[in-house]
């Protein structure tokens, strides 16, 4: 993403508020927890804004990336992107390392895919809840005959 060699979707645990890695790219610590107190992600999630610093200045959560030796003296841009969901973060997208552009233009991208991932994530969560019952998470009765006459007609044609 954005020429960046680094990508990581953060998605935060509702017991614990910590954010757990969900998707990326680039991650060396893929069972790193990020408390919602460290400095970038509390940053982004007190503001709901883009956090943007550098490798260096982004701390313990640029560790997720870069364990051991950080590339370049620590100057690459470190980007915080906020996936806003019913009015609170819910998830974080970090961008960094390559030869990633941070100028108005780029961050006005970034801001845009980000609000475009967290109106996905919104719209994926709200067509579970369609189609599966709130109590006991079964399908409802039209969905499961939609699911099976599907899969009957796969079946059918595909042999």
């Amino acid at each position: 993403i954005a020429n960046a060699a680094c990508n990581a979707v953060l998605i935060q645990d509702e017991k614990t508020g910590s954010f757990t890695l969900s998707a990326g790219i680039g991650v060396v610590e893929t069972k790193m927890d990020i408390p919602a107190d460290s400095p970038v992600i509390s940053q982004v999630a007190q503001t709901a804004r883009e956090v943007l610093t550098t490798v260096k200045d982004a701390g313990a959560t640029a560790r997720m990336f870069f364990p051991e030796d950080i590339p370049g003296n620590g100057t690459q841009p470190f980007i915080a992107l906020p996936l806003v969901i019913d009015g609170r973060v819910r998830s974080v997208i970090l961008l960094s390392g390559g030869e990633m552009k941070t100028d108005a233009d780029d961050l006005t991208l970034y801001r845009t895919l980000g609000h475009h991932t967290a109106i996905a994530m919104q719209n994926a969560r709200l067509y579970q809840m369609a189609i599966t019952d709130g109590l006991t998470g079964l399908y409802l009765d039209n969905t499961s005959k939609t699911l099976f006459f599907n899969s009957l007609n796969n079946a059918i044609f595909f042999g």
